[in-house]
């Protein structure tokens, strides 16, 4: 059974990035309460009333996860795509606040 952390930003991983396998995936778990979730379903959401968006999103995911494939330190590639978000989290988070009920 997963145990979520006490503080509710505090995102929680099963595995080691290092025992990462090819084929391998990582998957997010995020507590319901956390702002977080939040987060990544306005974001999930914005993705996909933005099909132009998606597809750049997809082609800097591709791109970093290339540029990133097998090096030591997997996070290279969480810091990398960081950049994306600090171009978007503006916008996606306005759409969210007009476009999503209370």
């Amino acid at each position: 059974m997963f145990r979520a952390a006490p503080a509710r930003w505090i995102p929680q991983s099963g595995a080691s990035r290092s025992s990462l396998a090819p084929g391998d995936v990582i998957l997010h778990v995020r507590r319901d309460d956390s702002p977080w979730a939040d987060f990544m379903v306005w974001f999930r959401d914005w993705l996909r009333a933005r099909p132009a968006e998606r597809r750049r999103y997809d082609r800097v995911k591709r791109a970093l996860s290339a540029q990133n494939a097998g090096l030591p330190d997997y996070d290279n590639y969480t810091r990398a795509k960081t950049a994306y978000f600090d171009v978007v989290q503006e916008r996606f988070e306005a759409w969210a606040t007009r476009s999503r009920p209370e």
